[in-house]
């Protein structure tokens, strides 16, 4: 599905537009369970704060079930492994692919082999094959991408690579 907004909308404006958008479809198609992502914290934020000005706000409170409410207004929510699977889905990370069109950084994985990318490094990169063989499960190479996140040892696997993606980053910076 697309949606075109104006020129003057905000990316907030843009999330917030999807996120109402999920919640149409999900409630025409009448899912039993359903995971919205999104990696707009601000949005997050926003739909957690009872106190809130924005019309679109509030259109989704009054249409969005009880126990999502209930998820939103959690004090203390862990947002780092979220923040994890958020980045493997979206695309929006920290690899060279995704660093090499915004950016203009080389895309070739440090491993040498190929272009940094999701699906190299969650099913290819032998820089990461003992994080895999720790926390993945044995079928994974055959296994989607989507249904591999709903495997927790996957997302702490993801989360421990991606930590050690940053840290070879900062050490590279230093002097």
């Amino acid at each position: 599905m697309s949606v075109r907004l104006n020129d003057e909308a905000t990316v907030y404006l843009a999330e917030l537009n999807a996120i109402d958008l999920a919640v149409d479809h999900v409630l025409e198609h009448n899912y039993a369970k359903v995971d919205i992502i999104t990696d707009s914290r601000s949005v997050l934020q926003a739909l957690s704060n009872p106190i809130h000005n924005c019309p679109l706000i509030w259109r989704l409170k009054s249409r969005v079930d009880q126990s999502l409410q209930a998820y939103f207004r959690k004090d203390g929510v862990e947002f780092r492994g979220i923040f994890t699977s958020t980045q493997i889905i979206t695309g929006h990370d920290s690899l060279a692919d995704y660093q090499g069109k915004f950016f203009g950084k080389n895309s070739t994985c440090d491993c040498g082999q190929e272009t940094e990318n999701r699906s190299h490094l969650v099913y290819k990169c032998k820089l990461w094959t003992a994080h895999r063989e720790k926390h993945f499960p044995k079928n994974f190479a055959r296994t989607p991408l989507n249904k591999l996140l709903l495997h927790q040892g996957v997302r702490n696997g993801l989360q421990e690579i991606l930590q050690g993606k940053l840290e070879k980053v900062v050490a590279a910076m230093q002097p």
